[in-house]
């Protein structure tokens, strides 16, 4: 019988191991898009808005549109902020709680409410912001 469960849990931890290996794949992919994208442009002057001696941060959501018919924008719920520094030559990621309780940048009155929902109420630009503001970074 105790050879029988542990015959039954390898596929599991297989599979439970191939995708976190996947994910981590994934996300060095993106970090090696973004400094090469980061290097092209400061390089070849395609953005006059990259500073070669400056920090980038760039803002990565991961949005939940719905699998059952919604049509809304909805939730972020990957939040994270990621910093590539020229002078060290080391990028940095920041995950950032979904959950986390922050002031919504681009509303008249004050408004705090989970950070996921900025994106659901401003798009892209009130995410941005409000990330921004949280953390007390610029991102570009």
């Amino acid at each position: 019988m105790q050879h029988m469960g542990k015959s039954k849990a390898r596929p599991i931890l297989l599979a439970i191991a191939l995708i976190v290996l996947m994910a981590v794949i994934g996300v060095g992919v993106l970090i090696w898009q973004a400094q090469a994208r980061y290097q092209s442009d400061v390089y070849t002057g395609n953005n006059a808005k990259v500073n070669p001696n400056k920090p980038l941060s760039v803002l990565l959501l991961g949005v939940d549109t719905g699998a059952d018919g919604r049509i809304d924008k909805g939730n972020s719920d990957t939040i994270m902020v990621v910093t590539i520094n020229p002078k060290t030559k080391k990028t940095v990621i920041h995950s950032i709680p979904r959950d986390t309780l922050a002031e919504m940048i681009g509303t008249k009155k004050t408004n705090v409410q989970k950070l996921n929902a900025a994106y659901n109420i401003g798009g892209s630009k009130m995410a941005k912001a409000s990330v921004s503001h949280l953390l007390n970074v610029p991102i570009d």
